[in-house]
């Protein structure tokens, strides 16, 4: 099991300030376990989805909002409340795992 990683070499792997990934968890977008000091450390899980965020933001320009919408729907999709055509949109089939 891979170790987890701290703020800064988050921050430092996605070359964005720490304060985005505080950004980000206040928006329930990621969920970084914390230390019994109160520490965040941040899973695999969590940079994949932190890696994810980016190419929506950056790459397709949504917004955070317009993120937090499409991550609801990943997660109704995985639990099985709503149908999404993965022949239509193969790129949701690789991502399932970030919300199993």
């Amino acid at each position: 099991m891979a170790m987890p990683h701290k703020s800064s070499e988050v921050s430092d792997m996605f070359d964005i300030e720490p304060r985005t990934l505080f950004v980000y968890e206040s928006e329930n977008l990621i969920a970084p376990e914390r230390t019994p000091t109160q520490r965040r450390r941040y899973s695999r899980r969590d940079i994949e989805r932190i890696r994810l965020i980016r190419e929506l933001t950056t790459v397709h320009g949504i917004n955070l909002a317009g993120v937090k919408v499409i991550f609801s729907l990943m997660e109704a999709a995985v639990q099985g409340r709503l149908q999404i055509p993965e022949t239509e949109f193969p790129e949701l089939a690789g991502a399932r795992h970030l919300w199993a």
